[in-house]
């Protein structure tokens, strides 16, 4: 199929980034661009969004079935982001690997 004749509003291309969505008013922000998020969550009260980032080239498989990664937080009040941890191995065939507290304040791995 050519693309020939597609506009931008009528062609949605992938981007890696993470978008906050108003959806009472259908508005959105960019809030971080190129993550290539791996595994993601946000927290059970909302203010945190967690994600990991592969730390190692795609190519790059010595730990067969692990791949390394680093994990990043971000402040949805503040939009502030911080590398929290580099070098987690987790197993390739983990579904979801952060956990949180109920009240937002822990965040585990499994």
């Amino acid at each position: 199929m050519s693309d020939r004749g597609r506009t931008e509003a009528n062609y949605i291309r992938y981007e890696p980034t993470a978008t906050i969505l108003d959806v009472a008013t259908g508005g959105y922000k960019h809030v971080l661009r190129n993550i290539y998020p791996a595994y993601y969550g946000i927290s059970p009260d909302g203010r945190w969004f967690i994600y990991a980032t592969y730390s190692t080239p795609e190519e790059a498989r010595p730990d067969w079935p692990y791949r390394t990664y680093d994990i990043h937080l971000l402040n949805l009040d503040t939009l502030r982001e911080e590398k929290i941890l580099s070098g987690m191995r987790f197993y390739i065939g983990v579904f979801a690997p952060f956990s949180w507290s109920p009240d937002g304040r822990f965040v585990g791995h499994a």
